[in-house]
């Protein structure tokens, strides 16, 4: 998970977005299509910030395109922030401070949608190493065992007297 929020809070959106289709997919439930959408919100506000209108539309038009099913106004309000020269100074946006700021609160809600989502049930938590290795001893010690009760040649090995 550290690698995952590592991308976000450096706003590597694509590569984190990549991270996640490796667990889940868009539409695969409401929990992970809230995740892509505030990864790409996220990066579409920070090409906007940069002044690269033509490539936040090119995102709209591309990238927001998943999310038109579930939110009819979105790409509306999206598109209306492509008419703003402050898009931070549009009522949807107040609040959020920084670009740093703005990355920890995105980061804060996509660690909410991951906690509840069943597609990342299990999958992000270390395996647990002392049952791992108790395994591997038991299955070293039991090979053992057996390595004992059969000579070297591979006949039971004779009797003590």
């Amino acid at each position: 998970m550290r690698y995952f929020e590592d991308l976000v809070h450096n706003g590597a959106f694509d590569q984190a977005e990549e991270y996640v289709d490796g667990f889940t997919d868009v539409h695969e439930n409401s929990f992970s299509t809230k995740i892509y959408y505030e990864l790409r919100r996220q990066k579409f506000l920070e090409i906007l910030e940069e002044g690269e209108r033509c490539k936040a539309l090119a995102m709209l038009m591309h990238e927001f395109r998943d999310f038109a099913p579930y939110n009819r106004s979105l790409c509306g309000q999206a598109a209306a922030l492509l008419t703003v020269d402050d898009f931070r100074t549009y009522q949807i946006r107040t609040g959020h401070g920084d670009i740093n700021e703005a990355r920890r609160l995105t980061m804060d809600e996509i660690r909410r949608c991951i906690h509840v989502n069943p597609a990342f049930n299990g999958k992000l938590e270390p395996p647990d190493i002392i049952s791992s290795l108790q395994r591997a001893f038991m299955l070293a010690n039991s090979r053992n065992q057996q390595q004992n009760e059969v000579g070297g040649d591979g006949h039971p090995a004779p009797p003590n007297n």
